[in-house]
């Protein structure tokens, strides 16, 4: 029997359009208190996660952005001074989504105390990083995320191919552990993806050159058409944009979000690595520094459509 889930693959920029219908643009009676979404990231040894992680999601959408975690504050107001810092998530102030894990340290022990306070959470929580890897050594943690949907609280896992296995082995199946690498086929990884969807009650976002959104009951592959990406704190930045427009289109479904998001963090790369002289090498900086044009694009794209409509 085929289980493999509906879907296809579909290029990033042919995501566009889709994207900009659920970016969200600021509306007549919009303040900046609508769609704060807060970031808890960084460490020590990893502050340019969570830089990274706010950088993007400052760009992506106009409301506030919370900073909650243990990078000096200080340093976050010189690179960022639109952000507002906390220690903690619990001193951060009302937020409307979460993004947790990118440069956390998985060794600190309030960092599993502050999980566990996230997952109690009623607002949408995205977990990247190593946030998924505490999630996959802690079962207490694994079933608090399964246990959000019975409340409808709605929860984004975004793991890369390693993160996806241990979280597979977390749950018991080697075989979907195996089946998410880069070098299986599409449709492999797309039954994967959609298995720890099912498993974890969650959206799920397996990164890659094909990167597969599911939500359980389909598997949809955006193919960034390229590899300028794969470059270290991108997917810091594709945390920061994906949490920032969950956090401010409240009303858009989940699983398109997620696309979108994906989509425009796919050409915002492509964006940035394109020279007059050809391409050439990027960081996930210079990713951030385009999010702003494509997403200009997407939306007016958008607006065309419904125009012609």
């Amino acid at each position: 029997m085929d289980d493999t889930p509906p879907g296809e693959l579909l290029a990033a920029r042919d995501c566009l359009v889709a994207a900009g219908e659920v970016w969200p643009s600021p509306q007549p009676r919009e303040d900046k208190y609508a769609g704060v979404v807060g970031i808890f990231a960084g460490s020590d040894t990893f502050p340019g996660a969570a830089l990274l992680a706010l950088k993007a999601a400052v760009k992506s959408t106009s409301p506030m952005v919370r900073y909650a975690g243990p990078v000096d504050p200080r340093l976050i107001a010189l690179a960022l001074p639109e952000v507002v810092s906390a220690p903690r998530p619990e001193k951060a102030g009302r937020v409307q989504a979460w993004v947790a894990g990118p440069g956390i340290d998985e060794d600190a022990p309030e960092a599993l105390n502050i999980l566990d306070w996230l997952v109690r959470q009623p607002e949408p929580l995205l977990l990247d990083a190593s946030a998924l890897q505490l999630v996959a050594k802690n079962t207490q943690l694994l079933r608090g995320i399964i246990n959000r949907h019975t409340t409808g609280r709605a929860t984004v896992l975004t793991p890369h191919a390693g993160e996806f296995a241990a979280l597979a082995r977390a749950l018991g199946n080697e075989e979907q552990a195996e089946a998410a690498a880069v070098d299986q086929d599409f449709d492999r990884r797309r039954t994967a993806c959609a298995w720890l969807a099912r498993q974890t009650k969650s959206v799920v976002l397996l990164k890659g050159r094909h990167t597969i959104v599911s939500d359980g009951d389909v598997a949809w592959g955006v193919d960034a058409g390229h590899s300028w990406s794969a470059t270290p704190g991108s997917g810091d930045v594709l945390a920061g944009i994906a949490g920032a427009v969950i956090a401010a289109a409240e009303k858009a479904p989940l699983l398109h979000c997620i696309l979108g998001a994906v989509a425009v963090h796919a050409v915002a790369a492509l964006h940035a690595a394109e020279t007059p002289e050809g391409f050439a090498p990027i960081s996930a900086s210079d990713i951030v520094e385009s999010i702003h044009a494509v997403v200009a694009v997407a939306l007016r794209h958008a607006h065309e459509e419904a125009d012609g409509d």
